[in-house]
């Protein structure tokens, strides 16, 4: 792992190494055309000036100059504690807004999951109920078909026990007439 670092520093200063000679090399091929060398020359120029200036004007006016330094760094810092409030206000709303309402959705959806879970155990209760309610006319249903079926059966008995003795319901024994 160090050996890894070590090698990636060197490939590093050789890059370093290598852009900066590239630039020092572009910079004198640069140099060789004359309106560039010109335009080098008054930007060299217009910034040594500048600063002159301003070295000067420190100079003669340093109460001014730092009244106007002072006066500066006030406004930053109070531009600086401004933007500090503003960001606690957009941190409080944000735990206050969106972190409460998180919390606000996940209570919602555990009182939610309770009372599906809830809800399945009544609708358990009804299908158990209707699976009995089923069952029991189920049952009413086949003792009604075996009563049905034993009365029938009965008849259909005393109807062939009737015609074995020699009676039939269209022919009555004599003494019945």
């Amino acid at each position: 792992m160090v050996e890894q670092r070590m090698r990636q520093q060197s490939s590093n200063s050789k890059l370093l190494k290598g852009i900066m000679i590239g630039g020092a090399v572009g910079a004198l091929i640069a140099m060789l055309d004359s309106s560039t060398r010109n335009k080098m020359k008054e930007t060299a120029m217009d910034i040594k000036d500048s600063s002159m200036d301003m070295i000067s004007h420190v100079k003669d006016n340093p109460g001014e100059v730092k009244e106007q330094m002072m006066q500066r760094f006030k406004t930053a810092a109070a531009t600086l504690k401004d933007a500090m409030n503003d960001l606690q206000h957009l941190y409080e709303n944000v735990n206050e807004g969106i972190f409460g309402k998180v919390n606000d959705v996940k209570d919602i959806s555990k009182d939610a999951l309770s009372s599906v879970k809830y809800m399945t155990e009544d609708l358990k209760e009804i299908g158990s109920k209707f699976a009995e309610a089923g069952s029991e006319l189920m049952d009413s249903a086949m003792a009604d078909s075996e009563n049905s079926l034993l009365k029938e059966s009965n008849k259909n008995a005393s109807l062939e026990s009737h015609e074995g003795s020699g009676h039939s319901l269209h022919n009555p024994p004599d003494t019945l007439k």
